[in-house]
């Protein structure tokens, strides 16, 4: 591959483009109908690499007519850059002036190292020339990094999977990574932790009677669908975290009752034990069976069968993440598992889409079975002192499209774990100094969300997280590991208190699985897409509006009915997401560039609100992209002769209520852009309807 075609400049059309005329890079934008401003980034001279991958950009939206020119050339779009342009790899010279000859392309930009450096490592300089970094690189799919960073003198790798590593190295080194041919993207390193929210001690007092609601599956109303047999049975969900008990099956507490396999993947850490105590509470909140309590504290898919994945390195004290995170997903998948629960993320730079959120965006993308939950964090706080909490605090990958982000509403315990004003807790005054958060109790009112749990948005305003659940004073499993915690304090010898969403998280992983049982047995839509679970899940929540503090003139929690960036959709509602008779459509479709989906349901002798969900798994997008919406399918239901639209540009679901629905209703799917395709021409997506 030459340099000749970079020294003549990029390509540009020689008309103003009908669609994006802007090339919306983190660290710059490129107004691609001005060579002067091109010029000005310094896209010219020294800055230029050699490469063999380029910017496409188009004069329209990606339709059927720019899908049929890249076949015609055999380009593949690798990874979707706003606004209406496409990655991909040429190794023709020729195919450049082709492309830009078309009279369909807009410009043919170099992708070179200038858009690979994420802004966070600082403006470059000659005085960050010599500055240190752990940084997070990711080289595009299916390309081996280990030969590229080889490339590169006074790198030091710490951990290289697939695609992707995690090295030490000088700014200066870190840009001549950047230009090499396959990488497409540097960031700082962030280190993850599990998110149990931190109290500075456990109270240590007498075991209170028990309530029922100790679990948390009370208030999600789980005795609903369990007592219509959907306990999660034949279903397989797995943990990543910092392992499971003993971490050995002939001493397992006896509430893990089908672990399918456990593994480790912490550093210089083979075994799947737990040593800290946070991952068996999380698993039992999955799927513990009660055994050791007479089935007073049950996980919510207390049937399923269970994965464990041990993270927890003795070495450094704390969780580690492969680099790959296909790695802890493969391994789940081959063992049967098609739910995968996450209560970890890295609690810096909150909002960004970052390298691991496209890495679940692409693995569940390419096997659009599997759904994976994240937890949203417990970055929550009230720091401008106005009695509500502050919005944009969602740690990654909870930041991912595809996922299900489940943020903390409050447990309904009102003695045992921690029962302390917030104000009085570590940092309270700070965090949540003022009234009416001030006074307020972690679990004293199940239709209030969680003080510490993270909002969203994300940085590119996506909604977050989708759903909550109860995620404070949640009794579960106690490890028995040597040296395991107590996290917020002991029931028994079995179960421990704890909260964050790292408890809320798991108790939806098991609705998860008890909601596919239920589309799988009672519905007979076998195998079905992680979109349509995620899709009940959401419809089917509580809206908790206007939470905890009751009107605006109160210190009104949510000014508004969901979905919201505080509680999403609402909160997890079992018995609504298992009942056939709230339901007047539940399926999946398939749409193409130009495709429109319509049906006419005939809602029957209802009359009354309507509700219809779509949701979608979505390309993966690029970390060195301002935005992060790939594919763009919009919804709209008519009823009565008046049609209602969601023309949402930035999320991968949409929903559309009408409050009086009666006789019929029309709803459309249309596809209003889809520039990147499965290897089957399409982009699937989930439909619910629902009251």
């Amino acid at each position: 591959m030459t340099n000749k075609l970079l020294t003549a400049s990029i390509l540009l059309a020689s008309s103003l483009a009908y669609g994006g005329t802007t090339l919306k890079f983190k660290a710059v934008e490129i107004d691609t109908t001005n060579v002067q401003a091109i010029t000005d980034v310094q896209l010219f001279g020294q800055q230029i690499s050699e490469t063999q991958y380029y910017v496409v950009q188009f004069r329209n939206k990606v339709s059927e007519a720019e899908h049929s020119l890249l076949k015609a050339y055999n380009l593949k779009s690798l990874r979707y850059i706003p606004e209406d342009a496409v990655l991909v790899n040429i190794k023709d010279d020729s195919l450049l002036a082709n492309l830009q000859g078309s009279g369909l392309v807009q410009a043919v930009v170099p992708y070179i190292y200038n858009f690979k450096m994420s802004p966070d490592f600082g403006a470059p300089s000659n005085f960050i020339a010599d500055k240190q970094f752990t940084a997070q690189v990711s080289a595009f799919s299916k390309v081996n990094i280990q030969p590229l960073l080889n490339k590169v003198q006074g790198l030091k790798v710490l951990d290289f999977s697939g695609n992707a590593a995690v090295v030490q190295a000088s700014y200066a080194t870190l840009v001549e990574l950047a230009k090499q041919d396959g990488i497409e993207w540097l960031e700082p390193y962030m280190e993850v932790q599990s998110f149990e929210f931190q109290l500075q001690s456990a109270e240590p007092m007498n075991t209170p009677a028990l309530t029922g609601y100790e679990s948390g599956t009370k208030v999600m109303n789980f005795e609903s669908a369990w007592d219509r047999n959907f306990d999660g049975y034949g279903q397989t969900v797995a943990m990543a975290d910092t392992g499971l008990d003993t971490g050995n099956n002939k001493s397992l507490s006896s509430d893990i009752g089908n672990l399918v396999t456990g593994k480790g993947f912490g550093l210089f850490s083979p075994g799947w034990g737990d040593p800290q105590g946070h991952g068996t509470h999380v698993a039992g909140s999955v799927v513990g069976n009660g055994a050791a309590s007479g089935g007073a504290i049950q996980g919510g898919a207390y049937a399923a069968g269970f994965v464990a994945q041990g993270m927890w390195s003795k070495l450094f004290n704390n969780l580690t993440v492969p680099s790959q995170l296909s790695t802890l997903f493969d391994h789940a998948y081959s063992n049967g598992a098609r739910i995968h629960t996450n209560s970890w993320g890295a609690p810096a730079n909150l909002g960004v889409y970052d390298s691991r959120s496209a890495q679940v965006d692409e693995f569940i993308w390419n096997n659009p079975d599997m759904l994976v939950l994240f937890a949203a964090g417990n970055s929550g706080q009230d720091i401008d002192q106005d009695g509500r909490i502050d919005e944009g605090s969602v740690s990654s990958p909870g930041t991912a499209k595809n996922i299900v982000t489940v943020g903390a509403s409050e447990n309904y315990l009102l003695a045992g774990g921690i029962q302390r004003p917030l104000a009085e807790l570590r940092d309270g005054q700070k965090k949540w100094g003022a009234e009416p958060i001030a006074s307020d109790t972690l679990s004293n009112n199940a239709d209030g969300i969680a003080a510490f749990s993270s909002r969203g948005p994300t940085r590119d305003q996506r909604l977050k997280p989708e759903v909550v659940a109860p995620g404070t004073n949640i009794v579960s499993l106690c490890s028995k590991h040597e040296g395991a915690g107590e996290l917020w304090g002991k029931m028994d010898d079995n179960y421990c208190y704890s909260g964050g969403t790292s408890m809320s998280t798991p108790l939806v992983a098991g609705a998860a699985a008890v909601v596919r049982q239920y589309v799988e047995e009672d519905l007979n839509i076998r195998n079905p897409l992680a979109s349509l679970v995620k899709a009940i899940l959401m419809s089917s929540a509580d809206d908790l509006y206007p939470g905890q503090f009751g009107e605006r003139s109160s210190g009104q929690e949510l000014l508004n009915p969901g979905p919201n960036n505080h509680q999403g959709y609402g909160r997890v509602n079992m018995e609504r997401a298992t009942n056939r008779a709230e339901y007047f459509l539940i399926e999946s479709g398939d749409m193409r560039p130009g495709d429109v989906y319509e049906k006419v349901i005939p809602l029957m002798d209802y009359t009354g609100p309507v509700k219809v969900t779509m949701v979608y798994a979505d390309a993966p997008g690029t970390p060195s992209a301002q935005t992060t919406l790939v594919n763009d399918l919009d919804l709209e239901v008519e009823s009565g002769g008046t049609v209602v639209g969601k023309s949402d540009r930035i999320n991968n679901h949409e929903q559309v209520v009408i409050n009086n629905a009666e006789g019929m209703i029309t709803v459309r799917v249309k596809a209003e852009s889809l520039p990147q395709l499965r290897n089957n021409d399409k982009v699937t997506f989930s439909l619910v309807v629902n009251r």
